[in-house]
């Protein structure tokens, strides 16, 4: 799962996880301006699980090229 977080969704405290085990999490707040799909989709996903909506946009490379650079961390849910 991809939780876009940062400026524009408050904290990590705002992020429902509920039967999920593991959460990558990342940071895009310096990628706003320069998202080629405007950052209006962005800032209205946060804080959610925007997984489907991602690779419905794009390809699996793009997280792994992209991503490291804004990762936050993982969030993993306690059995």
């Amino acid at each position: 799962m991809l939780v876009f977080h940062g400026a524009v969704c408050g904290s990590l405290r705002d992020i429902a996880v509920p039967s999920i085990y593991f959460v990558q999490v990342y940071d895009v707040t310096a990628f706003l301006n320069d998202h080629p799909g405007g950052k209006k989709i962005i800032v209205s996903n946060s804080g959610k699980d925007v997984t489907e909506t991602f690779y419905t946009f794009h390809k699996a490379n793009i997280i792994t090229k992209y991503g490291p650079q804004y990762l936050v961390g993982d969030l993993a849910k306690e059995e």
